[in-house]
């Protein structure tokens, strides 16, 4: 198992790329039994935002029922994930279905 983050990971690979061991960490990242990226690390993160005094005052409340939102979206998939998966049945083509349902409406947002 491995943990690391985007931008430390994308460097590893330039760094191995450039000395010529680029097959050999592919190799080792390909024989691991769980690799988890974080990207948050490789977004810039505005940090004047980490603290709610110094949002601009008509951006609190769109920014609250935007976070709010994307809380219970997210606890409701997880919840009906957690129903399918624990079903007798445990058929997943419904929750490829929510995939790609979610996947189009981003799209058509996009």
């Amino acid at each position: 198992m491995l943990f690391t983050y985007a931008n430390e990971l994308i460097e590893q690979l330039m760094a191995a790329k450039v000395n010529g061991s680029f097959g050999k960490k592919l190799q080792i990242l390909g024989h691991l039994e769980l690799l988890i990226i974080d990207e948050l690390g490789y977004l810039a993160i505005n940090l004047e935002l980490k603290d709610t005094s110094t949002l601009p005052s008509g951006l609190f409340i769109p920014y609250t029922i935007g976070f709010l939102s994307s809380f219970l979206a997210g606890l409701w998939a997880i919840r009906w994930l957690l129903e399918i998966l624990t079903h007798p049945q445990n058929k997943l083509i419904y929750f490829a279905y929510y995939c790609w349902l979610i996947g189009l409406i981003f799209f058509w947002l996009v």
